[in-house]
C-alpha cells in the first residue's frame, strides 16, 4: 500500500462511513502526521459539553494555529443520512393517523345505521330479556368479524411489503413476530371501543318507543 510497510496493531468491527444504504468496503484506517483533515474523538460522558468543546478549541488552536477550529458531532452527521427516510416516516404517521381517524368515523357512522336498523329486534330481545351487554355484543360481533377477517387478508401481503422494503437496505431491524398481531388487536380494540358507543345507545332506549308502531 503506497510502496510503504505498516504495522497492524488492531483490527475493528465494520465502520460505517459513507453511505448506510450500501454495503461497507474494506478499509484501512492509517496514522500520516503529515497529512490529515480531520479529527475524531469521544467526548467523556462526564464532561460537560460546553468545557470539553473549549478544551478541544485548545489545543486545536496551540497546535494549528493557522485553521479555523470547527467541529460536527457524528450522531448528527449520521442523522442527516437518514433525512429522507425520517421524511418518509413522518409523512407515513401523518397519513396513518388520518386514516384511522377516517376510518372510525366511518365505522362510527355504520354503527349508527346499523343500530337504527335493528331498532325493533333490539326493543324486542330487551323485552324477552336481554341484558345490555348481550344486545352490545350482537350488534359488535358482526364487525369484529369483518376486522378479524380483513385482518387475515392483509397481514401475509403487510408482511411481504415490509421485507421487500427491507431488503434493499444492508442494515436493517427484523420485523418482531408480535407487530403484526398486536397491530391487528388494535384495530379490533378500535373497532369494538367505536361500535360499542353506538350499540350501548341503542341498547339503553327504552324498548317502549321502538315498539310503539308494532
Amino acid at each position: 500500500m503506497w510502496e510503504s510497510e505498516f504495522t497492524i496493531i488492531g483490527l475493528v468491527e465494520d465502520v460505517l462511513m459513507a453511505s448506510p444504504y450500501e454495503p461497507v468496503d474494506p478499509m484501512v484506517i492509517v496514522h500520516n502526521p503529515t497529512w490529515s483533515s480531520t479529527i475524531t474523538m469521544r467526548l467523556s460522558k462526564d464532561m460537560d459539553l460546553k468545557d470539553a468543546l473549549s478544551r478541544v478549541e485548545e489545543g486545536f488552536k496551540t497546535h494549528n494555529p493557522s485553521h479555523p477550529f470547527e467541529y460536527r458531532f457524528a450522531d448528527v452527521t449520521f442523522d442527516k443520512k437518514f433525512s429522507t427516510i425520517t421524511m418518509i416516516q413522518n409523512l407515513a404517521n401523518i397519513f396513518a393517523g388520518l386514516a384511522i381517524i377516517i376510518t372510525s368515523l366511518g365505522l362510527f357512522g355504520l354503527a349508527s345505521f346499523t343500530a337504527e336498523q335493528r331498532t325493533k329486534e333490539i326493543g324486542i330481545r330487551k323485552v324477552m330479556g336481554a341484558s345490555v351487554g348481550q344486545l352490545i355484543i350482537l350488534i359488535s360481533k358482526d364487525f369484529s368479524r369483518l376486522v378479524i377477517l380483513a385482518f387475515l387478508i392483509s397481514s401475509p401481503v403487510a408482511w411481504w411489503i415490509l421485507n421487500d422494503f427491507l431488503e434493499r437496505y444492508p442494515y436493517r431491524i427484523d420485523i418482531p413476530l408480535w407487530a403484526l398481531p398486536v397491530t391487528g388487536l388494535i384495530a379490533l380494540l378500535i373497532t369494538l371501543l367505536v361500535v360499542s358507543s353506538q350499540a350501548a345507545k341503542a341498547a339503553l332506549n327504552n324498548p317502549v318507543n321502538s315498539l310503539r308502531s308494532e
